[in-house]
Parts: structure tokens; sequence; C-alpha cells
């Protein structure tokens, strides 16, 4: 709920920071949403949660993640970021029909060609939030070990 929550978040404090810039200050607003620096954002909004929810999980339960658990909570982690990232994405087309309804039509009805590209995102998601959860909590680890506690 947690890594939810953060996520959400996080778009929404984004969102409402880039809307607010659209409307003061249009140049500096597309500048920032598009090329290296929206990939940043991008990157950081991915990596931040899972972090976060590994340094909680080893502070609550002192111990590393099971297999189960770890590859529980990638997959979980990894659909939730997609549906924010697609509601967002969605949202943001919603605000421009004509952007919407020149996506719907190269598209033409073929949903397969929209959902590939996010199945694969979910896969490579969850490979890399499992990743994170093991670097944290064996971060974590190391940490309390040189702590001493």
């Amino acid at each position: 709920m947690r890594f939810a929550l953060t996520l959400v978040s996080l778009f929404a404090f984004i969102w409402g920071g880039s809307n607010l810039l659209a409307q003061f200050a249009p140049d500096i607003a597309m500048t920032l949403s598009s090329g290296p620096f929206a990939i940043g954002i991008f990157v950081g909004v991915m990596i931040f949660p899972p972090l976060q929810l590994a340094q909680i999980f080893y502070r609550h339960e002192q111990r590393h993640m099971t297999g189960g658990e770890g590859w529980g909570l990638a997959v979980i982690g990894a659909l939730l970021f997609v549906a924010v990232m697609c509601g967002v994405v969605y949202l943001r087309l919603w605000q421009n029909p004509t952007a919407l309804a020149d996506l719907q039509r190269e598209i033409g009805g073929d949903f397969i060609i929209a959902f590939l590209p996010l199945g694969v995102l979910v896969v490579f998601l969850m490979l890399v939030y499992r990743l994170f959860f093991w670097a944290a909590i064996r971060g974590q680890i190391k940490r309390a070990e040189r702590s001493g506690t």
C-alpha cells in the first residue's frame, strides 16, 4: 500500500508541478517535459518507491525477503507503476482530444500493438524491482552489521 501511495503521490506532485509550470512558464515547461530531464524524472520515479519499500521491509522484518515475497512485490510494483503511468498518459491525451484521436487512428483497433510494449515494460520492471529489493535489503544488512546492531 505504501508503494502505491508513494508512486501516486510522486506522479501527482510531478503532474501538478508541470501543469503550474506550463501555465506560468510554458517554454520552461516544454523544455523540462521532454528530453533528458523527463527521462531522469521517469527513472527517479521508477527507482525511489521500490528502494523505500525494501528499506521499510527490512526495518520491520529484520531479514531478507523470501523468494515469493520479493517476486510477489516486484510483480505488484511493476503492475502498479505501469497502471499509474498509463493513467497519466491517458489523462494527458484526454486533455488534448486531437492527440487521442490521432493515437486511436494509428492503432486502428489493434490493441496488441499497444499492449505488447507494456508487457515488455512490466517484465523489465519486475526484474529491476526484484534487483532493487535485493540490493536495498543487502545494503541495510551491511549497515546494521557495521553499526553492530
